[in-house]
């Protein structure tokens, strides 16, 4: 092999690798999970089992079925983070209409790397947030969460069924 076949062997070596590290660095298409009859699921129970069976349209009215064990555990250990925060804001209401009720919650700042309590005087509704009517009583609800419920937190509910896109 002369030179010049070496240098095209290498340019189309290197451009093989380039090819492979642009796919490698390409974020995956994320397309829902559509489960089959035959496959094989994970969901909630009542009372916060997790049970492994094949699927059928039966599990899936509730809407609490997962490809994987770790994803409805996920998802049972969020449900249970939110209602004991719901339980802490004593059923508050905020009044949307006004703009000058000061509304807190709870945020994770990721500047800081913490959980903090924020404030709102807005009339812009945050979907799936447990507000506090005072910050006294956000920042003891912050308090009362344990170090592996923040963590549950900052996951959050795992994406109705995901995966890779084949």
């Amino acid at each position: 092999m002369n030179k010049f076949e070496t240098l095209e062997k290498k340019i189309e070596d290197l451009q093989a690798e380039l090819q492979e590290l642009k796919e490698q660095a390409e974020p995956k298409k994320q397309v829902a999970w559509e489960p089959d009859v035959v496959d094989e699921c994970y969901f909630l129970g009542g009372i916060g089992d997790i049970f492994c069976d094949m699927y059928n349209n039966r599990y899936n009215r509730q809407g609490d079925i997962f490809k994987t064990q770790a994803d409805a555990q996920q998802a049972r250990d969020f449900n249970r983070v939110m209602t004991k925060l719901r339980k802490a804001a004593a059923g508050f209401e905020p009044d949307w209409s006004d703009g000058s009720q000061t509304k807190y919650n709870l945020c994770y700042n990721h500047k800081d790397s913490q959980f903090d309590v924020i404030s709102y005087n807005y009339i812009i509704e945050t979907i799936n947030t447990t507000y506090f009517p005072t910050e006294k009583s956000a920042q003891a609800a912050l308090d009362s969460l344990t170090e592996d419920e923040k963590q549950v937190l900052f996951k959050g509910y795992p994406v109705w069924p995901m995966m890779d896109e084949e």
